[in-house]
């Protein structure tokens, strides 16, 4: 496996010299690496946990971290009226899934603009998910 980054290969030279020098050799020669590679993330990616549709729930959904796992009440979300509903409490509770201590305020402005920001089809795909 070639390196990606300096910063990596700096880690893995003063930490791990034989990985190091393993990746080095699947290294083309010549090839300017970036200091650092950013993980650019779309407005629709979420976390990947287990989600699990539970309509006999009283409220539109909830992450449970002993679990790891999402459950959504797609009936209450449909009884709301929109398909949108649906796709607010998904993105809503996988950003509880993925920064816990975050105030169900923060939670709400969060989910809110990356809503928002969702593309007519990263909302299908996850629309697609509960039916």
């Amino acid at each position: 496996m070639p390196l990606r980054s300096r910063a990596q290969a700096a880690f893995l030279k003063a930490n791990h010299p034989a990985v190091f020098r393993e990746f080095a050799n699947a290294t083309r020669k010549g090839t300017k690496l970036p200091y650092k590679v950013k993980h650019k993330r779309k407005p629709g990616d979420l976390i990947k946990a287990a989600r699990k549709v539970d309509n006999k729930m009283h409220s539109f959904g909830d992450f449970n971290e002993a679990t790891g796992k999402i459950r959504i009440n797609k009936k209450m979300n449909k009884a709301k009226g929109d398909s949108g509903e649906l796709i607010n409490t998904e993105v809503h509770e996988s950003l509880h899934a993925k920064n816990p201590r975050l105030t169900e305020k923060q939670v709400y402005s969060k989910t809110k603009k990356i809503v928002k920001k969702m593309s007519k089809k990263a909302k299908k795909k996850m629309y697609s998910r509960f039916r």
